[in-house]
C-alpha cells in the first residue's frame, strides 16, 4: 500500500444537506474520528480505481451519506489540490464501500482528503495516502490471466493446508488457473484470503462467490489456491 507519509490537511467547510453549516471536525494529533482502508495498493498514474471502506475503530461506517476527495501532492504544504470529486457508494458486501477515479497525473506520493457526512449531517475529515507507479503491477483489462500451476486437492489433500478459511469449502479447491482458462470458459479470478486479509474485504468476496454457487447448484466448476478464487460456469 506504500509507506504512509504525512502530509498538510486543508479544512474544507461542507454544507449539510439541510442547508445549514455543517460542523467540520479535521483530524487532530495524527487521529481522525473516521479511518480510512484501501482494498488495493496497486495504484498507476492515470485514473485508477480507487476503492476504500470507512471504520469507527473496528466498525464499518454503515451511515455516510457521501464522501468527497481532494487530491494533492505530498510533501508541498503550498500545492493546489489536482483534482476534486466525489465517491461512489456500493453495499454489495457485506462492508459497504466507495470507489472514486480520481486524476493522478504523475508517479510519487500524493496525499488524499477525505470529507465525509455521516447519517447525523455531521462531517468529518479523514485523510491516507496514494503511491502512483508508472505502470500497474497487475493484470490489466482483457490481458490473459498468467497460467498458474496452484495447488489443489488432486496435489495436497490437506484443505487446511490450501486454506486459511476456519470451514473451507471443496468446490473450491478443484482446477488450477492453467487448466480453468485451458477450458475456453469464461472464469472469475479472485485474490482471496479469508482468515488473514488485513482489510477485511477478503471474506465477504469469498462468500459472495459461494452465494452464486449455491444458485446455480453443480453446473459451475470452482477452484482456489490459498489467495484465489476460480468460479466458471
Amino acid at each position: 500500500m506504500g509507506n504512509l507519509r504525512l502530509f498538510l490537511l486543508v479544512s474544507v467547510v461542507v454544507l449539510a444537506a439541510c442547508g445549514g453549516a455543517a460542523e467540520v471536525v479535521p483530524v487532530q494529533d495524527g487521529v481522525s474520528p473516521i479511518q480510512i482502508t484501501r482494498m488495493s495498493g496497486d495504484t498507476a498514474v492515470g485514473h485508477p480505481r480507487i476503492v476504500f471502506g470507512l471504520f469507527d475503530g473496528p466498525d464499518p461506517v454503515a451511515d455516510a451519506q457521501s464522501v468527497t476527495l481532494s487530491v494533492a501532492p505530498v510533501g508541498d504544504a503550498d500545492a493546489e489540490p489536482v483534482w476534486q470529486g466525489p465517491a461512489e457508494n456500493f453495499s454489495d458486501y457485506e462492508i459497504p464501500y466507495w470507489v472514486a477515479y480520481p486524476n493522478l497525473p504523475s508517479a510519487g506520493f500524493w496525499g488524499v482528503t477525505a470529507t465525509v457526512v455521516l447519517g447525523n449531517g455531521r462531517s468529518v475529515t479523514s485523510q491516507f495516502t496514494i503511491e502512483a507507479k508508472a505502470e500497474s503491477e497487475g493484470v490489466a483489462i482483457g490481458e490473459p490471466a498468467p497460467l498458474s500451476q496452484n495447488r489443489t486437492l488432486a496435489t495436497e489433500p490437506d484443505i487446511n493446508k490450501l486454506s486459511s478459511g476456519l470451514n473451507p469449502d471443496p468446490a473450491f479447491y478443484q482446477l488450477t488457473v492453467a487448466e480453468a482458462v485451458a477450458s475456453g470458459k469464461p472464469t472469475v479470478v479472485g485474490f482471496i484470503t479469508p482468515g488473514l486479509c488485513e482489510t477485511r474485504w477478503c471474506a465477504p468476496v469469498l462468500n459472495s462467490v459461494a452465494t452464486v454457487r449455491d444458485q446455480v447448484g453443480t453446473r459451475p466448476t470452482l477452484s482456489t489456491s490459498r489467495c484465489m478464487v476460480i468460479f466458471r460456469r
